[in-house]
């Protein structure tokens, strides 16, 4: 009814530049947006994000909108400000569906198409993320060792953050347990310093360096002992990591330890 009477659908708010179909979008509600389409609202007109209203549903998993959306033309392709399309705010949200993810990969969504740091959407795995994520992502062509800006892999992020079955399933798929990042590097530090026991575990037994050293001379082990990993400390140990190594600063593990009250 407000259309009738020449209200501009294309106004932006002026806090978030966000338009009416955004709002649409953002509370799943199909109808308003058909109905906004249908007096000619911009598809595809952004936020101060950058984000178009299919990114918003993207964002907060709205199944039925992102269908519409997509079906009406919108871009699955559009970056935000950060260079992430709507697939990658749908895998950081986590609040999607599987069905959520294949609208958008069926309709020609990159799932290699890097964001402002370099990384693709597989790279952003959380202590949430699932193994049929992973597998969807794969069968739409995924890298599984598509190094960053700061050359981490995804294996490093899923190290991190301790997924496990994320961690296996990269392992399985070809991810490299010897990736280095910029400064030397791998998935086993990231772990170390995060205290993931089991993480670390799994490292290992697939052939990850406990004795390798960084660009500053630490071991996973001094990751461990400056970060949160009394238990991961203990593996790495137990796994022939060299207790008595000095960094380029002369500092032992027991140095680190003390500091960090372990």
């Amino acid at each position: 009814m407000l259309l009738q009477y020449g209200v501009d659908a294309n106004k932006k708010e002026y806090l978030n530049g966000r338009t009416a179909l955004h709002m649409a979008a953002f509370s799943n509600s199909t109808h308003a947006a058909k109905v906004l389409l249908e007096h000619g609202v911009d598809l595809e007109v952004t936020d101060t994000m950058g984000r178009t209203p299919l990114a918003l549903a993207a964002e907060f998993g709205h199944r039925l909108m992102i269908e519409f959306l997509v079906q009406q033309g919108g871009n699955v392709h559009a970056k935000d400000k950060f260079g992430k399309t709507p697939l990658f705010l749908a895998v950081e949200s986590l609040l999607c569906e599987g069905c959520d993810f294949k609208t958008l990969l069926e309709h020609g969504s990159s799932v290699n198409v890097t964001d402002q740091y370099g990384r693709c959407p597989i790279h952003y795995i959380t202590d949430d993320t699932t193994v049929e994520l992973c597998e969807l992502l794969l069968e739409y062509g995924a890298c599984t060792n598509l190094p960053d800006e700061n050359r981490e892999t995804p294996l490093h992020f899923a190290a991190s953050v301790g997924n496990t079955a994320c961690i296996e399933w990269l392992l399985q798929h070809g991810a490299d347990v010897g990736a280095l990042d910029v400064a030397n590097r791998t998935p086993l530090h990231a772990a170390a310093y995060m205290g993931r026991r089991e993480s670390v575990e799994m490292l290992i037994q697939h052939g990850a360096n406990v004795c390798l050293a960084d660009n500053l001379g630490w071991l996973p082990l001094h990751f461990a002992a400056a970060g949160q990993g009394f238990d991961a400390a203990e593996v790495l140990f137990e796994n022939g990591s060299d207790i008595a190594a000095v960094d380029q600063r002369g500092r032992t593990i027991l140095h680190l330890a003390a500091r960090n009250g372990l």
